[in-house]
């Protein structure tokens, strides 16, 4: 018997996929934080000259941001969006950023269907996952829809309850590619300037 059929036979594997994950993301903060990017994503005009000083590279490191920002660090909000939109103007910002959303949630969707419901109970707390589970009992897929498109909602930790619903991936990718970008505009038309608050 190989050790990956002990594993799976003793209903090990997804113990060490989670303490790997949480590995990996540990890692990821703490090397972020070693290298100062905790405090430079604080500063609006810090994060807009770190993404011009990387020039060809500047819409890569755009759209990883986006992605890190909905999988660990939603504390970062529209942060990035308005730096990018300082940095390339709307539509290149909102592109990229929409893109790096949109593959941010399919991971955390992707976590939650692999590894269940102790995976999402990592990022909030029990009450607060049973609630939204609660609320996708009845007509989960347009309940889903309209939280993804109104603001205010809890995008990134949706994202997880979908993957332990029973959302197939065919609907929640449409509702995410549908629903979720909208938020950025705002953000980003406060990079251009064409907004103010």
């Amino acid at each position: 018997m190989s050790f990956i059929h002990f594993l799976q036979r003793n209903k090990l594997m997804p113990v060490i996929c989670i303490v790997i994950f949480l590995l990996i993301v540990g890692g990821t903060l703490l090397y972020l934080w070693q290298s100062g990017f905790f405090e430079l994503v604080r500063n609006i005009d810090e994060l807009k000259a770190y993404i011009e000083d990387l020039g060809a590279a500047g819409p890569i490191y755009l759209f990883c941001l986006q992605i890190l920002d909905v999988i660990i660090m939603p504390f970062i909000g529209g942060f990035s969006a308005i730096a990018g939109g300082i940095v390339f103007g709307f539509f290149k910002t909102f592109l990229i950023c929409s893109g790096g959303i949109i593959v941010g949630s399919c991971i955390n969707y992707a976590l939650a269907r692999y590894f269940g419901r102790p995976i999402v109970e990592l990022f909030a707390k029990k009450e607060t996952v049973d609630k939204y589970l609660n609320s996708f009992e009845e007509r989960k897929k347009a309940l889903l829809f309209i939280m993804f498109f109104l603001p205010g909602f809890p995008d990134d930790l949706l994202c997880f309850v979908a993957g332990i619903s029973g959302i197939g991936w065919r609907f929640f990718i449409f509702a995410a590619v549908l629903g979720r970008p909208w938020g950025l505009i705002i953000s980003t038309l406060l990079g251009t300037g064409a907004l103010h608050i």
